[in-house]
């Protein structure tokens, strides 16, 4: 029986990728960095985010983690169980963030906020 070929282009592209041959090449150690880095800016910015979040956004982030389970009957991963962990992680950095006031010079030229220190002093 031949594929019909379907309208949602978001389908096409699962078939598509059913479909696509096995075994793609392996990240080069350059592409693996950069996701690295990439992933690292990401959570900045999601935990810079998180510290201006209402309590309930801030619940809802938490509440979310509990989603990331494995599939059922299927083994627990660590990766899956991590993963859950950074989220909840990540809102505690947020609200370490919300006390922090005064920016202050670090190398590089970037300003990190100093825990305990006020505009005043």
């Amino acid at each position: 029986m031949p594929h019909r070929k379907s309208s949602d282009p978001l389908r096409a592209q699962a078939r598509r990728a059913k479909t696509a041959p096995a075994g793609s090449p392996p990240l080069t150690n350059a592409e693996l960095v950069q996701l690295q880095v990439r992933v690292i800016a990401l959570e900045a910015v999601i935990i810079a985010l998180l510290a201006e979040a209402t309590e309930p956004q801030i619940k809802r982030a938490c509440e979310r983690a509990s989603y990331i389970v494995p599939r059922q009957g299927h083994t627990p991963h660590p990766l899956t169980i991590n993963a859950a962990a950074r989220v909840i992680g990540m809102t505690r950095d947020a609200a370490r963030f919300r006390g922090l006031t005064e920016p202050a010079r670090v190398a590089g030229g970037f300003e990190v906020a100093q825990p305990g220190r006020d505009e005043t002093s």
